[in-house]
Formats: structure tokens, C-alpha cells, sequence
């Protein structure tokens, strides 16, 4: 079971949809170039930063436990994959109240209960002068043809990121 959905598009390509505890959700992919700028235009015009934003949430506190949020946003990711099966997909996992590793192992729970095999996911730690930590992932399909100089770009980036702390 899935929540039915809105495709906005716009400029941050979204997604919408309300839960049963009327909790709207923001799925966006959002043209992200600039990480791959140094790679060929063919890539870089498919590189998207990929968001899950809470955009109303009556509850005020914690959003309900709700086991069709994963399903849905499956779905989602799935239906702009299928616009384009060279999409770049980079998930950065929120961070403003501290609790970006809490997100990333319920992002990685869903990716693995969701996903059909056809995808190659690949998971980072960015590490700022404080010592913070940031998983983020890059998310392509097994079939995209760059998928190894794609890869190898997100290591060094992360690699690069991290060697000055």
C-alpha cells in the first residue's frame, strides 16, 4: 500500500502527498551539476539532489510511525528513474536538529526493502572541521553507462572533502 501521489514538477521536479495523520510530504530532485562539474555535460545534465522534506505536519512533535511513507517514496524515486535511467541521484541526509544518521538508517531500510536490484547505491561520510559526521549516497542505475567514472567521482569528491579535517 502506497499513498497516492502529485507530481508538481517545477523547478525542483516534485513530488507530493499526505499521509493518513495529514502529513504532507516534498519529494524533490533537485538539479545538482555543480558536483560533477569536471565530469562530461552528459553526466552532469543528470545529476539531482534528492530530498524528502516534511512540508506540514499538524503533529507538531515526531511525525507518526507510518509504514506506507517508505513504500510511496519508493514509488516516487522510481517514477523519475523511469523518465531517465542516466539519472545521478544524490541523497543528503537533513541535519539541522542533529539527527542525519537516524534518517540515513531509515533511508537505508527503506532502499533495501524497496528496491528491485536495478539500482547501485554507494554510501559516504562527509566529516566537517568540527568532527560532524553527514552520510550521504549517490544512487544510480546498474545500467547507466558511466556508472564506474560516475562512482569513482563521488569517492574522490568525498575523499577530497574529508582530507583537510
Amino acid at each position: 500500500m502506497r499513498y497516492n501521489y502529485v507530481c508538481w514538477g517545477g523547478e525542483h521536479n516534485s513530488y507530493v502527498f499526505e499521509t493518513d495523520f495529514s502529513v504532507v510530504y516534498e519529494v524533490k530532485f533537485k538539479k545538482s551539476s555543480y558536483l560533477f562539474r569536471y565530469l562530461a555535460e552528459e553526466i552532469n545534465q543528470n545529476v539531482y539532489e534528492f530530498v524528502i522534506d516534511v512540508a506540514f505536519n499538524p503533529n507538531k512533535a515526531k511525525t507518526p510511525f507510518d509504514s506506507k511513507i517508505g513504500f510511496t517514496i519508493a514509488h516516487i524515486f522510481n517514477d523519475f528513474f523511469a523518465k531517465n535511467s542516466n539519472i545521478v541521484s544524490i541523497y543528503i541526509c537533513e541535519s539541522s536538529d542533529s539527527k542525519q544518521e537516524l534518517r540515513m538508517k531509515k533511508f537505508n531500510v527503506w532502499f533495501h526493502k524497496f528496491q528491485d536490484a536495478s539500482y547501485l547505491k554507494l554510501d559516504e561520510i562527509l566529516i566537517d572541521s568540527k568532527n560532524n559526521r553527514y552520510p550521504i549516497s549517490i544512487i544510480i542505475k546498474n545500467t547507466n553507462p558511466h556508472r564506474m567514472a560516475i562512482l569513482e567521482a563521488f569517492v574522490n569528491i568525498t575523499k577530497l572533502q574529508n582530507q583537510d579535517k
